[in-house]
């Protein structure tokens, strides 16, 4: 009977099943969209790569979704999009990997991860063709154009921003020459500055001046934010990215944004709704339908871009798409030539989690290569 007995196969994990086991594994320390995000990836790389169990995955098919992906309509993905999807399947692959399900050495693909390049962003003269071609377009489209640009939002930050997420700089108190004055303390020294009213503290805590860690502890301060780019003429306004019951930000952590002048004076006819109103600023009668954003504004965005010749930029030796993220890209390569801030500045301003993300942008700083922007 021993002899007879026949020895079963071992079973096989379907796609679907290991990735619930990692999501399920990752949850906790994920924040806003960032689950979604892992979503697409895998779900791109399990359609052009069709496999029926996570054992059967070669490393000839880690090769072939670089190669070539496309989306579900059969455009061929760009290679940033490759990049972050291969980020994110790396992942999922490690986690298959750690659980001995995977068929091959991950280390053997290491060769495969594409080399970063600089992100793409907008030079001067394409910001002033887009800002031109925004003159005739409807508040809403133009509002997202000058959220992206000037701001830094993503783009479910930019549907999700409401009114009352600008705030004047109370705190700070206005000169002659429209700049802000801080307190009268040596900013050197960590003694005078833990030593300020609670109430003017926590203030400056808000303004970005001071910079606390994760355990709620000084760690450094930000002078430049009494005076942030282009924060002149009496521009006294943040912009704060809140969260709310319908909306979380992608680091889960609420963050202060400079209000660019640009950015302003678009606003300012709208100013008076700003205090109080909870209103969405883009599209504020419009609910969550079935796609991930309130507002699908592919083709309003398409046709400003098409108005300001800006449907592609030529950048690093190819033409780049221009989308939501690159407006996002441009505002941190401007804090970036304009050599008032640092990567701790915009790794801050734009809430990255990591620093090495803003590190990215360095490469522009007047130090390195002096642009007149």
């Amino acid at each position: 009977a021993q002899k007879g007995r026949v020895k079963r196969p071992r079973p096989r994990t379907a796609p679907a099943k290991l990735f619930e086991d990692f999501a399920r594994h990752k949850r906790p320390d994920w924040h806003g969209n960032t689950e979604t995000t892992y979503i697409h990836a895998w779900d791109s790389f399990c359609r052009n790569v069709p496999f029926r169990s996570v054992e059967q995955l070669t490393l000839g098919d880690v090769q072939k979704y670089k190669d070539k992906p496309v989306s579900p309509k059969g455009q061929v993905l760009s290679e940033t999009t490759i990049h972050n999807n291969l980020k994110r399947i790396f992942a999922v692959l490690a986690f298959a990997q750690s659980h001995g399900l995977l068929g091959f050495n991950l280390a053997e693909a290491s060769n495969l991860k594409l080399t970063e390049q600089p992100n793409p962003y907008l030079t001067k003269e394409e910001i002033d063709a887009l800002c031109q071609a925004l003159n005739a377009a409807s508040f809403d489209i133009a509002a997202v154009f000058h959220l992206g640009l000037f701001a830094g939002l993503r783009k479910n930050e930019i549907l999700n921003a409401r009114w009352n997420w600008f705030h004047p700089l109370e705190g700070l108190k206005e000169n002659g020459g429209g700049r802000y004055e801080l307190p009268d303390i040596d900013w050197d020294d960590p003694e005078q500055i833990n030593g300020l009213p609670d109430e003017v503290f926590m203030d400056l805590v808000d303004k970005g001046v001071i910079i606390l860690d994760e355990n709620n502890e000084l760690y450094s301060v930000n002078l430049s934010a009494a005076l942030p780019y282009e924060f002149e003429g009496g521009n006294n306004l943040v912009l704060r990215v809140m969260n709310d019951d319908s909306f979380r930000a992608k680091s889960g952590k609420i963050r202060s944004v400079p209000v660019h002048l640009k950015l302003k004076n678009f606003m300012r006819d709208q100013i008076s709704r700003m205090e109080d109103s909870g209103d969405y600023i883009v599209k504020k009668d419009k609910g969550y339908e079935v796609d991930r954003y309130r507002w699908d504004f592919r083709k309003q965005f398409a046709n400003v871009l098409k108005a300001a010749g800006l449907e592609t930029v030529n950048r690093y030796g190819k033409d780049e798409p221009v989308t939501p993220h690159v407006l996002r890209y441009t505002f941190c390569s401007m804090l970036a030539q304009s050599g008032k801030f640092n990567a701790y500045d915009i790794m801050t301003y734009a809430g990255h989690a990591d620093l090495k993300t803003a590190e990215r942008y360095m490469w522009l700083a007047p130090e390195r290569i002096q642009l007149d922007f």
